[in-house]
């Protein structure tokens, strides 16, 4: 996967001169995984994806088993339509780490983008049964069965996405992007 400098408009204010120093020097900083990957990971939540490319990069030439790099390149791709590369690296993080929850929402992603709907809907399934309280994998799941005009399926994913929720709401009351998931769980039930 090639990524040239692609970033979102507007969500970037990242010096790259400063960013380019920042990035050289972790880079040359050995055993710090963790930290380049933090780094690697506000790179790719500000669109600076050529940046977090990097870095997801040579956290797998010093641990070729980080699945967390793994599956972020495999985000990565998937933002960019690069859906095969997508599935590959999903795929190989679920080798490394099948208990991965994640990485099963996402490849149900990936696969239903891909037109496998059998595969997504299994993959979310999985997803659930690793996380019973996925909200994410049964909010995926409910579009899929509201998708294949599935009612009551659907029904019973996003009563669990509701369910969900408000458990996270609890410990979380300002979560706003848990807070959206349950709105929209309660608009498609018309409640």
């Amino acid at each position: 996967m090639v990524i040239k400098g692609r970033r979102r408009e507007g969500k970037s204010s990242v010096n790259d001169t400063a960013a380019r120093r920042q990035l050289e020097a972790h880079l040359h900083q050995k055993g710090q995984i963790d930290e380049i990957f933090s780094l690697a990971v506000q790179y790719h939540q500000r669109g600076n994806f050529q940046y977090a490319d990097i870095l997801y990069k040579k956290i797998l030439e010093t641990n070729p088993t980080h699945y967390q790099s793994l599956g972020n390149l495999g985000l990565l791709a998937k933002q960019f339509k690069e859906c095969d590369t997508s599935k590959r690296l999903l795929e190989q993080v679920i080798q490394i780490n099948p208990h991965h929850a994640d990485s099963y929402n996402n490849l149900g992603s990936v696969n239903q983008e891909l037109g496998e709907i059998e595969q997504a809907i299994d993959c979310y399934k999985k997803a659930i049964q690793i996380s019973p309280n996925h909200s994410d994998a049964y909010n995926n799941l409910g579009n899929t069965y509201r998708e294949l005009g599935e009612t009551q399926e659907a029904i019973n994913c996003y009563e669990k996405v509701i369910d969900s929720c408000d458990h996270v709401l609890i410990s979380k009351p300002n979560d706003q992007n848990i807070y959206n998931r349950r709105q929209s769980a309660l608009h498609f039930l018309n409640v």
